[in-house]
């Protein structure tokens, strides 16, 4: 039997407020949603639904936030840029890879929680990462690491990984949620350098997709023939290019 220790009372406390509204894990994550009976959300706002990209909802609620983390990055750009951007690049690849993935997006949210889990009842992150690893690099750096400041953070973690990273408690495990290429859970540190404060990171990732679970399309090619259906407001549908909308 696991004893919880006061380290993983803590975690579980902290827990529990990340995924009230306002918390670090506020955006749609629901408490005792974990286990295998649902998968984790492609994205994890809740709200109206702004479309669908290959069946899978796009929230309104994304959508504004992910327009908001492109322009905080790129305030020059026109409006009209910055739909695009945020569509192609932060939207399309992630639903497109969500779909893709099917019926392993549960085995990887059952993963996923069962790692939380163990963290929140007091096992090392670090040792959880191991044990989780898919690769021989995260396997001996105890999963993905890097240290990031604000606004020079690497575009290739996600926007989703990079918002959370920013709101998320020091040493408190994040809940797990989906990022393009898998589920994360995220731990982070701060560190002071002159005026400036990084944020050190640790990842656990299960990825969508490794070498022995390959996708059955090109991602590239997928993305650029991804369908947006169900489109709710007919403004949304001008930002969408016409290849997007073509039904053949």
């Amino acid at each position: 039997m696991r004893i919880l220790t006061s380290a993983g009372i803590a975690l579980l406390l902290s827990g529990l407020w990340s995924c009230s509204p306002g918390g670090a894990g506020a955006g749609g994550d629901s408490a005792g949603a974990h286990g295998a009976e649902i998968p984790l959300p492609c994205f994890a706002d809740d709200g109206p639904i702004l479309c669908r990209v290959d069946g899978i909802p796009v929230p309104e609620a994304t959508w504004e936030r992910y327009r908001a983390f492109y322009r905080g990055r790129n305030p020059e750009w026109s409006d009209r840029q910055v739909d695009l951007e945020t569509l192609r690049l932060l939207i399309i690849p992630r639903a497109v890879r969500y779909a893709l993935a099917g019926e392993r997006v549960r085995e990887i949210s059952r993963k996923a929680w069962d790692a939380y889990d163990r963290i929140v009842a007091g096992d090392d992150f670090r040792t959880v990462c191991r044990d989780f690893a898919t690769t021989a690099e995260e396997r001996e750096n105890a999963g993905r690491t890097g240290t990031y400041e604000r606004g020079k953070e690497d575009g290739t973690l996600g926007a989703e990984f990079i918002l959370r990273m920013w709101r998320q408690p020091v040493m408190v495990p994040s809940r797990p949620f989906i990022e393009y290429y898998g589920a994360v859970i995220l731990q982070v540190t701060e560190e002071k350098k002159g005026d400036k404060t990084e944020r050190v990171v640790r990842a656990l990732v299960i990825p969508f997709f490794d070498e022995t679970n390959k996708p059955s399309r090109d991602l590239n090619e997928a993305s650029i023939k991804a369908r947006v259906t169900d489109i709710r407001d007919p403004a949304f549908r001008k930002v969408v290019p016409v290849i997007h909308l073509r039904k053949g």
